[in-house]
């Protein structure tokens, strides 16, 4: 478990050393959460602000001569971003790189927040840090792509239960 102070349960940084014991990259453990109002017709719940200040300052801690900490994000839930770089990707925008993978659920569906607007995505780009994000939730696809400087991949299932 993580800091019980943040919203969430498992939030925590597992800092990758070189051998001589400097930092290589920083790995992120966020609880993307459920739904809004633990109700399934509520929609999907975001990462909230205090988990994104969190990872700010994790990264900041780890950082140093002021070069930003590299790190890579795992959760569950994939942000709207990614269905966004996804249909740029899919009409030949140069904006976003298509690695590998498909979108394989039903009517090109990304499992992403409705109904509440995100903002870890856009603030991971502004930290500069985050070079992967990797998630689950759809079980079924299996695409990996760069959008705004951050790879993007679906894991199929990151979780024991999925």
């Amino acid at each position: 478990k993580g800091d019980p102070d943040i919203f969430g349960v498992g939030n925590y940084c597992i800092p990758l050393l070189n051998e001589d014991g400097s930092l290589n990259t920083a790995l992120m453990f966020i609880d993307s959460n459920a739904y809004l109002t633990w109700n399934f017709f509520s929609g999907f719940d975001v990462i909230h602000d205090d988990q994104i200040e969190w990872y700010k300052k994790e990264i900041q801690a780890l950082s140093k001569d002021g070069e930003i900490a590299k790190s890579l994000a795992f959760f569950h839930i994939p942000p709207k971003e990614f269905k966004e770089g996804w249909d740029k990707c899919y009409r030949g925008s140069s904006e976003a790189t298509y690695h590998c993978g498909f979108v394989q659920e039903k009517d090109n569906y990304f499992g992403y927040p409705k109904t509440k607007e995100g903002k870890f995505f856009g603030e991971m780009v502004k930290l500069g840090s985050c070079k992967g994000m990797f998630m689950g939730h759809d079980h079924l696809n299996t695409l990996s792509m760069t959008y705004k400087g951050i790879r993007l991949t679906y894991g199929m299932s990151i979780d024991y239960n999925a």
